[in-house]
């Protein structure tokens, strides 16, 4: 579990700030609207390995979709 050191509280995360996400996430996000501008909403895409998240708390709403990717092969 990683705490704020000042407080012992849970991490505070702004997923809508790239240098805030890569706190608790292993890789950046693949596409991203930051640089876009839009008002009161934000979209990432995110791919990357099974991982621990430490206890946070984030500042935002959030939907996550989760997908998991099944390699099919053709014969």
């Amino acid at each position: 579990m990683t705490l704020n050191k000042q407080n012992n509280s849970p991490l505070v995360i702004d997923v809508t700030r790239q240098d805030n996400s890569t706190q608790i996430l292993p890789r950046i996000p693949v596409l991203s609207s930051e640089k876009i501008d839009w008002k009161c909403i934000f979209l990432a895409q995110y791919y990357h390995p099974a991982h621990e998240i430490p206890e946070h708390r984030l500042q935002h709403h959030v939907i996550a979709i989760a997908n998991k990717f099944v390699t099919i092969s053709t014969l």
